[in-house]
């Protein structure tokens, strides 16, 4: 009976001690993707959505420039920004198109959305990024494509600015 009972311990014990390696080896995978930055590749849907802003159809070959997009965090923020340098950029076609304003010409609110975003990009990650002398220039057009405002902090953004003299353009997201 003794043995019945140490074999059914042991069993118990080592089921326990499986489920624990098992339980930590995701715990860690988890924690490493969390604190593991990341690029952005071609497939991503903001790529994506920016190369159909410019009508560009699937098969139109882009190459990232340069790319960022952080680990998050457990709240669920992250932040993700990327540049391309595409083919073809018709100033006179963006300054049609509704809701881009040109860099020197800014509302209050976007230049406020924009020093906010600029202080996310300032954290030496995006260096890479145009800096807000530039941005807010007659040289960039800004296209915000979506932001939502919580409180005097900002929200959720996604920006997009574009350069026409050497055919860039910059998306910026920043979603809590």
């Amino acid at each position: 009976m003794m043995k019945k009972i140490l074999a059914i311990v042991l069993r118990t014990l080592m089921i326990c001690v499986a489920l624990f390696v098992i339980f930590t080896i995701i715990l860690i995978g988890t924690v490493y993707y969390q604190v593991t930055d990341r690029t952005v590749g071609n497939d991503d849907q903001h790529v994506r959505f920016v190369l159909d802003w410019f009508g560009l159809d699937d098969d139109y070959e882009v190459k990232i420039e340069h790319s960022y997009k952080s680990a998050g965090s457990w709240s669920g923020d992250w932040t993700k920004s990327f540049a391309i340098k595409l083919g073809k950029i018709e100033e006179s076609e963006i300054i049609k198109m509704d809701g881009v304003i040109r860099g020197d010409k800014v509302t209050q609110l976007i230049r406020d959305e924009m020093e906010m975003v600029l202080r996310f990009v300032n954290h030496g990650k995006m260096t890479w990024f145009p800096k807000n002398e530039q941005i807010l220039s007659s040289g960039f057009y800004i296209f915000p494509v979506s932001m939502v405002l919580n409180d005097r902090f900002g929200g959720t953004k996604h920006i997009m600015l574009i350069r026409p003299v050497d055919k860039m353009v910059y998306y910026y997201c920043y979603n809590n």
